[in-house]
């Protein structure tokens, strides 16, 4: 999922990342294993940026030390510029909370 999706993040710049995870996708209503979202939304797991996202945007800025985690604050980056994140409509990866 990630190795295709990195072409989107190349062609679209509104795009902030790429994530496995979709939060949403609930076993009874994720039905579609090839539809992707776009949401506003940043889950902090199973994600990829571009490396002149990185570079550009989140490597200088990144915090020493972060007070609200890094998820808060890539979250903060991304609502400030109007970035989104896309995701698969069927999550492509598993998360056991702790």
């Amino acid at each position: 999922f990630l190795r295709e999706s990195s072409r989107l993040l190349d062609a679209d710049k509104s795009l902030l990342c790429a994530s496995g995870w979709n939060e949403l996708g609930l076993r009874h209503f994720a039905l579609d294993e090839t539809r992707l979202l776009r949401t506003s939304a940043f889950s902090g797991l199973g994600w990829m940026v571009s490396r002149s996202t990185w570079t550009s945007l989140l490597r200088t800025a990144w915090p020493k030390r972060p007070s609200l985690g890094f998820q808060r604050w890539v979250s903060n980056v991304a609502a400030s510029r109007s970035l989104e994140c896309v995701v698969p409509q069927v999550p492509r990866l598993r998360y056991a909370a702790t």
